[in-house]
């Protein structure tokens, strides 16, 4: 009996420690809500100019003098490189006899409007009488020369008869069809070019009134001529001037190629390099493969760089995406191009390294929770959630993850949730708190 009494006490006591030991947790919870998410990856980028304009020569020559290499900086004006002056007396006749044909055809243009515009419609007329004469000369011969095969076809059957009796011989009834089969074709022939010569007429009826517009056409093609050559004096010009004085940059920039050595031949019109300026700037960034499917032309994207004197800003667009993988350092990669839109760009200049954030071109719902929530453990994910009072301990199934929440495959919408995991333990006792 006294056994059993202190055991009683023994288990009292002990229940009464654990009652003691229990402590309350206060806690900041929050519900489960389906939400958006932004799917991001994150890449490290490089600033390159956006504007790259085509150099070209117009003038030929051997370069005498080079002043500049790809990948230096050049001021708008600067001398590129200096011709030999034997360029110089070819240019000037180019140029005098461009000038003199635009002259020629200037002259013809300020007078085609008058003679060439009349000339047509009169000549047009002309045409459509013409094919009525001989539109009306065919219908009247056709009935004459039906008669005449009626006629011989007659004479052909008499001279059969006659072969019977020996009045005539078979020669002279060969004669007879022969000029009845000429009757024939002259009547085949005089009918063809009838319906021929009536199509025609038709025709030209019908586009009498189109000739006005065929005059415009060779009018435009004309004064087409024109413009293509006032390029062409343009050119030579720019060709006389670039002969005497050297090809010049033609504003400020970064030579990103330029390939003319002293003594090179140049063509008219030849490309010599790419000038890059930074009037607008792109952002470079290279995607792994496996992620490149996740990468499209119009996405959006956040630019970030950051100096000593903070952190800069920017929103920007995915411009081009390589169709090619191509190797560094030992691994494929598809090269990627960024537009930056928003933002101030005196503070990037090329080649700053970037921090570049390539949002999901997908924007869904998803049932999320904060990141900040969840705690890992061996490579699994665990929540807490509140049962009677009672924090306890959940592992989730996450699904797509974003830079601030994950999202939650294996709970149900509005399931509550401790947001500040790290202070408690599976099966304290807690309580909810602002």
């Amino acid at each position: 009996m006294k056994k059993n009494i202190l055991l009683l006490l023994l288990v009292g006591l002990l229940l009464g420690c654990g009652e003691k030991k229990a402590t309350l947790k206060k806690v900041k919870t929050a519900r489960i809500e389906r939400k958006n998410i932004e799917d991001t990856s994150l890449y490290s980028g490089r600033v390159f100019p956006g504007d790259k304009t085509q150099l070209i020569a117009y003038s030929n020559g051997i370069a005498e003098e080079v002043f500049f290499k790809a990948g230096d900086e050049v001021k708008e004006g600067d001398i590129l490189f200096k011709y030999r002056s034997t360029g110089i007396k070819e240019n000037e006749i180019k140029l005098a006899e461009v000038k003199l044909e635009l002259d020629m055809v200037q002259s013809e243009l300020a007078n085609y409007e008058v003679e060439k515009k009349e000339t047509g419609i009169k000549n047009r007329e002309l045409e459509i009488k013409a094919l009525e004469y001989e539109v009306q000369k065919g219908r009247d011969i056709l009935p004459i020369l039906r008669s005449e095969i009626q006629s011989a076809t007659k004479v052909v059957a008499m001279y059969r008869e006659f072969l019977k009796e020996e009045s005539v011989s078979i020669f002279e009834l060969e004669q007879k069809r022969t000029e009845l089969l000429n009757k024939e074709a002259q009547y085949t022939s005089a009918k063809m070019k009838l319906e021929l010569d009536e199509q025609k007429y038709n025709i030209l009826v019908l586009t009498k009134d189109g000739v006005e517009k065929e005059i415009q056409y060779k009018e435009e093609r004309l004064k087409s001529k024109y413009e293509a050559l006032k390029k062409d004096v343009e050119i030579y010009e720019r060709a006389l001037l670039e002969s005497r004085e050297g090809v010049r940059a033609i504003k400020d920039g970064i030579l990103t190629s330029f390939n003319i050595q002293i003594d090179e031949r140049v063509e008219r019109l030849q490309n010599i390099g790419v000038l890059a300026s930074g009037d607008n700037l792109v952002v470079s960034i290279r995607v792994p493969v496996y992620g490149a499917s996740k990468i499209k032309a119009g996405q959006k994207v956040n630019v970030k760089f950051g100096d000593f004197t903070g952190i800069s800003h920017y929103k920007g667009e995915v411009s081009r995406v390589s169709n090619f993988a191509t190797e560094s350092g030992s691994k494929l990669g598809i090269d990627v191009e960024i537009e930056i839109l928003e933002g101030d760009l005196t503070l990037l200049k090329p080649g700053y390294r970037v921090e570049v954030q390539v949002l999901s071109s997908e924007m869904k719902e998803y049932l999320l929770v904060k990141r900040f929530s969840v705690i890992e453990e061996n490579g699994k994910k665990y929540i807490y959630t509140i049962e009677d009072g009672k924090a306890v301990k959940k592992e989730i199934i996450v699904g797509v993850q974003g830079e601030t929440d994950y999202e939650v495959l294996n709970l149900i919408e509005g399931t509550k949730i401790i947001l500040n995991p790290f202070v408690i333990n599976d099966g304290d006792i807690v309580e909810e708190i602002e």
